[in-house]
This record gives structure tokens, C-alpha cells and sequence, in this order.
């Protein structure tokens, strides 16, 4: 997104907005991560502890890129 038509109040809520998302994605993609590990554990599998819930997936998102290219010249 080109964000020099943005004013600088905005462009750094932009920013903090993207870092969140970036940051929310991480933590959600550990967590499916973990559970999927734990659902092939002997003593769940066994038991029967992962329930009928579904088996969750993983979220993919395009990262904003941290350093983009100079805006050209007028």
C-alpha cells in the first residue's frame, strides 16, 4: 500500500494495525501448532480427549514487507 498519500497520523496507526495482525497470526498458528501436536499423543488418542471438534488450520496471511521500496521521484 503506498502510504505517502497518507496523513502521519494515519500511516503509523497503519503500521501499529499491521504489526497486530502479524503478531495475532503468529500467536494463533502456535496454538493450532501445539493442539494438533497434543491430538497425536497416545493417552489422547486413547481416551478419546480430542472430542468431535474440528481439526483446526492453520491462518496464512501476506506479511507487510519491512522495508518498502522509495516512493519514486515527482
Amino acid at each position: 500500500m503506498d502510504r505517502a498519500g497518507l496523513a502521519a497520523p494515519l500511516a503509523g496507526e497503519l503500521s501499529d494495525a499491521e504489526e497486530r495482525v502479524v503478531l495475532a497470526r503468529r500467536v494463533y498458528n502456535d496454538a493450532v501448532r501445539d493442539t494438533l501436536a497434543l491430538r497425536h499423543r497416545r493417552t489422547v488418542r486413547w481416551f478419546r480427549l480430542a472430542g468431535t471438534a474440528t481439526r483446526p488450520d492453520y491462518f496464512e496471511i501476506a506479511e507487510p514487507d519491512p522495508h518498502p521500496p522509495p516512493a519514486p521521484a515527482p
